[in-house]
């Protein structure tokens, strides 16, 4: 590579090189936000999360805060550009999916905490900005 070039390579990664790397214990109970969920006829409810802490492995019962609604999960992963890549746990720091056999979507809210249904965070909700409303978008 040219040296002129040099210093504008360094200007752009030097955001990416100061950003910490996600913190958590993977030993605490599991406490996970949910950003983002949608329906798949195969598979139930995707939801879409970043565990804060703890892990969350194929098997175990979660249990989400909100609504207070149990499932056991059935994939566990994270996504690339495309597609689903099965991981069967994910740890403290990560952001991945989680599929649990959701049979209504409103079981599931973003900014909601999902936890162990055996070791629950203790009535701790992980706060986010505002509450939202679901937007059903219609496409013909």
């Amino acid at each position: 590579m040219h040296r002129a070039y040099q210093p504008r390579w360094e200007q752009t990664l030097r955001p990416y090189k100061e950003v910490p790397p996600p913190k958590g214990d993977t030993e605490a109970p599991l406490k996970a936000l949910i950003f983002d969920s949608y329906y798949d006829s195969y598979k139930g409810v995707i939801i879409y999360v970043r565990i804060k802490e703890g892990t969350v492995r194929t098997g175990d019962r979660i249990k989400l805060m909100a609504t207070g609604a149990e499932f056991t999960v059935v994939e566990a992963g994270f996504m690339d550009a495309v597609n689903h890549i099965n991981k069967d746990y994910l740890e403290a720091g990560e952001v991945g999916y989680i599929a649990a056999s959701i049979k209504n979507i409103g079981d599931t809210r973003v900014g909601d905490t999902v936890t162990n249904s055996d070791r629950p965070v203790c009535g701790v909700h992980i706060k986010f900005c505002r509450e939202f409303q679901q937007i059903i978008i219609r496409t013909t």
